[in-house]
């Protein structure tokens, strides 16, 4: 039943070892908060420790311990992951806004922008174009992320005076399409996936596609 917790009780030796996994992870958690506690100013440490929280957090909820312990440390470990959460949102907008300024010198006033970015979170590349697109309002941008390990990821947002004749879906599902993957969205914000080893014809063909319906 929903709600109801599942008590399972254990003597002897058992009842040592779970005193003793309870202490462990207490420690882990422990050393968790300090880390996060001094503060995240890397956005990769930030993804650390977030995972760190996760994992964690999936231990304690299936480890045989005291339940009064338990209890207490997926409290802690339910802030550590909001902490960590919150951090690694405010990391990533940071990021974004840099590299969004770097193509904004780049595109300047420019009514399409279609380019690459360098990044390996598809949460970033989303962030950009939307930075790009608050800077630019009447720009419809595409971005495309060459992977190492051959995918590419797309992000791409439609200005909303164009939103009668070009829908941002259609944009991603076309590019993606050609690099084999999927993509999806609305007429005004996309992003798929797919893979591409000449990366040049992909970029040529988003061009051409979004200058077809502008």
């Amino acid at each position: 039943m929903k709600g109801v917790s599942r008590l399972v009780a254990v003597t002897a030796e058992q009842a040592k070892e779970a005193r003793e996994t309870g202490a462990a992870l207490a420690r882990d958690v422990d050393s968790l908060f300090v880390r996060v506690q001094l503060g995240i100013s890397v956005l990769q440490d930030a993804l650390a420790l977030s995972k760190e929280a996760g994992q964690l957090t999936d231990v304690v909820d299936t480890a045989l311990m005291p339940q009064w312990q338990r209890k207490g440390l997926q409290s802690t470990l339910k802030a550590l992951q909001r902490t960590t959460n919150t951090a690694t949102r405010k990391l990533e907008t940071k990021e974004a806004s840099c590299k969004a300024q770097t193509l904004l010198k780049r595109h300047s006033d420019q009514p399409l922008v279609v380019d690459t970015l360098t990044t390996d979170s598809p949460s970033i590349l989303m962030k950009v174009v939307n930075k790009l697109c608050e800077k630019s309002p009447d720009a419809s941008v595409m971005l495309l992320s060459p992977q190492s390990n051959g995918k590419v990821l797309c992000a791409c947002q439609v200005s909303k005076g164009l939103k009668d004749r070009f829908s941002a879906a259609d944009w991603a599902v076309a590019v993606c399409t050609q690099m084999d993957g999927n993509a999806g969205g609305s007429s005004i914000v996309a992003k798929g996936i797919g893979h591409a080893s000449q990366l040049d014809r992909v970029l040529k063909l988003a061009l051409e596609f979004a200058k077809n319906k502008m």
